[in-house]
């Protein structure tokens, strides 16, 4: 659950950023908003209904990650990626907003495409969509015992 709120706090800023950035259009964020609550609601909707697993069995294979948190059986990994993709949806949609203000807007100064970018944070979002690809893909195609991995990273 507290994972939930971590996304909620990054999303309420990214939603703030891109308001501001499109000089307070409602329209801008209620789609933000529609998009976030729709993840969450995805998330609430998903998370109870994921199948428990038993520990996993011995075997010569070697642990990788936290004791107990790194094992996920292909069930529950579907389940993960359905959040996580939801999360995803958000980014896109906030680096692609970012990205078209960043682009079509004047720069003052002469300003390159460069600094606009680091500017307004477009970097930071293609950063972190890339990491949520990166990690439904590791649910998705891992191994059982490296699935949930990728997870810590995205959540800093």
């Amino acid at each position: 659950m507290s994972i939930l709120v971590v996304q909620m706090i990054g999303a309420t800023v990214m939603t703030m950023r891109v308001y501001a950035l499109y000089d307070r259009s409602r329209h801008v964020l209620a789609m933000l908003v529609f998009l976030a609550v729709g993840a969450v609601a995805v998330a609430l909707w998903v998370v109870p209904s994921i199948p428990s697993s038993s520990p996993p069995a011995m075997t010569q294979e070697p642990r990788i990650g936290c004791p107990d948190q790194g094992f996920a059986t292909s069930d529950q990994a579907l389940y993960f990626s359905v959040v996580w993709g939801g999360q995803l949806l958000f980014d896109v949609v906030v680096f692609g907003l970012t990205l078209w203000r960043s682009v079509y807007a004047r720069n003052p100064g002469g300003r390159n495409i460069s600094d606009a970018l680091l500017r307004d944070g477009s970097l930071y979002f293609a950063a972190m969509s890339a990491a949520n690809v990166g990690n439904i893909l590791t649910l998705l195609v891992a191994n059982n015992n490296v699935k949930n991995v990728a997870g810590s990273f995205i959540n800093v």
